[in-house]
């Protein structure tokens, strides 16, 4: 999603053309990803909220994809954007067990 977030939605198209100009293909992977973006935000959120749990410990990898998540500007990916930076406040919160 991050080829969507950077401008409004026809000018991001016209940018991957540009990129891409001699094979469409993957102008057209991108514009069908993005279609489907509701559906993967849902099952983003699913994951991040599998995957760390109750847990606040979280692996080096996983910090760097939710710091990535919470880079998404856009209103579409707000709730992803909003639970990935929930889960890294968390992770950096004291344990309140002794």
């Amino acid at each position: 999603e991050m080829q969507f977030q950077q401008a409004h939605y026809d000018k991001c198209v016209i940018n991957l053309r540009e990129k891409h100009k001699p094979d469409m293909s993957p102008v057209l992977d991108y514009i069908f990803s993005h279609a489907q973006v509701f559906k993967k935000n849902i099952l983003v959120t699913m994951l991040i909220d599998q995957l760390c749990g109750r847990d606040p410990t979280l692996a080096d990898e996983l910090m760097v994809i939710l710091n990535e998540l919470t880079q998404l500007s856009k209103m579409e990916n707000s709730k992803v954007a909003l639970r990935a930076r929930q889960v890294l406040i968390a992770s950096h919160l004291p344990s309140y067990e002794l």
